[in-house]
């Protein structure tokens, strides 16, 4: 809602040189800055509720941490995952979520494999947008996902395996209980 007054009031400007819109813009202006308000207080409550359920080690730090991996994702994995007590592992989150890939098969006859039906629905649609991001902000990721891309892979599909990469990164920064380490940078620098 915020953003439709903001671009309301954007356009109204632009077109203020035809009509006189000042009290409909200020009072698109007050309505504005109540939602920022509003916005401001529910996301100090969500911090303070994630602090809350935080436990000792700081789960919600440590997955911040993550390329890709921001304040919603990791909100929403620590309250599916129940603290990370819910799963014993990355490959079983990847099948909660509906990204890990099955074989389909029957005697001789091999098709894809395929990802279950049954899954999370919040969680499968939030991962997607870490992934572009991850794709965007992390070198390895990206060369990861433009080789697989190049080989001929369905973007949609080198998206899904992204998903799993970032999962067990998840689950790979909780067990470890620090935070996330580009290796990435370390492989690319030569020594002189």
């Amino acid at each position: 809602m915020r953003t439709g007054l903001t671009n309301g009031i954007k356009a109204n400007i632009l077109t203020s040189e035809v009509a006189d819109l000042g009290e409909i813009n200020d009072q698109m202006q007050a309505s504005r800055d109540q939602l920022t308000e509003q916005l401001k207080l529910v996301d100090r409550k969500i911090k303070l509720l994630l602090r809350r359920y935080n436990n000792a080690v700081g789960q919600y730090e440590l997955l911040i941490s993550i390329p890709g991996i921001g304040p919603v994702i990791a909100g929403w994995l620590l309250v599916y995952t129940e603290g990370f007590t819910r799963f014993d592992n990355a490959r079983q989150l990847a099948c909660f979520v509906g990204s890990a890939p099955f074989p389909n098969q029957s005697g001789k006859i091999k098709n894809p494999d395929r990802v279950s039906e049954w899954r999370c629905v919040r969680l499968k649609t939030l991962l997607p947008n870490g992934v572009h991001s991850a794709i965007q902000y992390d070198p390895e990721l990206r060369d990861y996902y433009n080789q697989k891309c190049g080989e001929g892979k369905h973007p949609k599909s080198v998206k899904n395996a992204v998903v799993c990469k970032l999962l067990y990164r998840v689950f790979a920064v909780i067990n470890r209980g620090t935070p996330y380490v580009k290796l990435y940078e370390h492989k690319t620098t030569k020594i002189a």
